[in-house]
């Protein structure tokens, strides 16, 4: 499951109990008051902002930022060992990036000289390598790399 599939799950599953809770409240809430404060805050000493739109301004951040998710990675990579020194490497870009679009060899050849070097090979070679674009993923578009490695022994490379 995607970071963003986990924490979409997370808030509806947060959020059911509240919704169906407040169901269940015999008369009307909040009764005689407000249930958000209708005072203003002072930022600057022309600029007051009301409490509401404050909070609407946070949530839609918060929720923008969830979305985005700027400090994970660009890419998602996907290892499947297909000999005892072969793998396949599959790479699948975030929908919302800030960046690297032109990185996927890149991290295919870091992914595959981490894997060379964890396993004790002196180097790694590329059996086939291929990018395009996934049009079947929502929202967008996203670009894809699939590629085979296999590791060298070393002195053999």
């Amino acid at each position: 499951m995607s970071p963003l599939s986990s924490r979409l799950l997370a808030g509806f599953v947060v959020s059911v109990p509240l919704v169906t809770g407040c169901g269940s409240l015999g008369s009307t809430y909040p009764s005689g008051h407000a249930l958000l404060p209708t005072g203003t805050v002072q930022i600057t000493e022309h600029l007051n902002v009301p409490i509401t739109s404050l909070i609407g301004y946070t949530g839609a951040l918060t929720i923008a930022y969830l979305v985005i998710d700027p400090l994970a990675p660009n890419w998602e990579v996907k290892e499947t060992r297909l000999a005892a020194n072969e793998y396949q490497l599959s790479l699948r870009m975030k929908n919302f990036h800030t960046g690297g679009d032109g990185e996927a060899r890149q991290v295919f050849q870091r992914r595959a000289a981490k894997l060379a070097r964890d396993g004790g090979y002196g180097g790694y070679q590329i059996v086939s390598y291929t990018e395009g674009i996934d049009s079947t993923t929502v929202p967008s578009a996203q670009q894809v790399s699939d590629g085979v490695i296999q590791l060298v022994a070393k002195g053999l490379d």
